[in-house]
């Protein structure tokens, strides 16, 4: 009886190590658009830096100060401010460009709990140069 009970015991444990090991095979990565989806972003901290004719004008970090930003399935997206009040907008995904009613961001970063959006914009400007602005958001869940 008590090598039948083992035998038992032992045939279970193989079937269910086979089972879970069938289970992590059989699930597939998730998307972009899932990943993004799939939950409230809270933003951590904002980066700017700032150049004036290839000159280094600012480099600042901003902590986020309860912002959240969440990426809905019908393609609009909700930003919380600090005080809760809220903006929708819609957006659109690329391969790895983000564009969104305050610009284009590239993903940098996207996992299921870090996400790392990048913006750079050039241009110039009367009477004062050449200037460019790159701006990095940095959100966790």
């Amino acid at each position: 009886m008590k090598h039948t009970f083992l035998a038992l015991a032992a045939i279970a444990t193989l079937g269910l190590t086979t089972s879970c090991k069938k289970d992590k095979q059989d699930e597939k990565p998730k998307t972009k658009v899932e990943l993004l989806t799939q939950g409230s972003w809270n933003v951590v901290k904002y980066h700017e830096v700032t150049y004036f004719n290839d000159t280094l004008y600012e480099d600042e970090t901003y902590p986020g100060e309860g912002e959240k930003l969440k990426f809905n399935t019908d393609y609009t997206a909700t930003f919380t401010d600090s005080d809760g009040e809220t903006d929708v907008s819609s957006w659109i995904l690329n391969d790895n460009t983000l564009l969104m009613a305050d610009g284009e961001f590239t993903i940098q970063t996207l996992t299921e709990s870090q996400l790392n959006l990048y913006m750079k914009e050039e241009g110039t400007e009367p009477g004062m140069g050449s200037y460019k602005f790159e701006y990095t958001i940095f959100m966790t869940r």
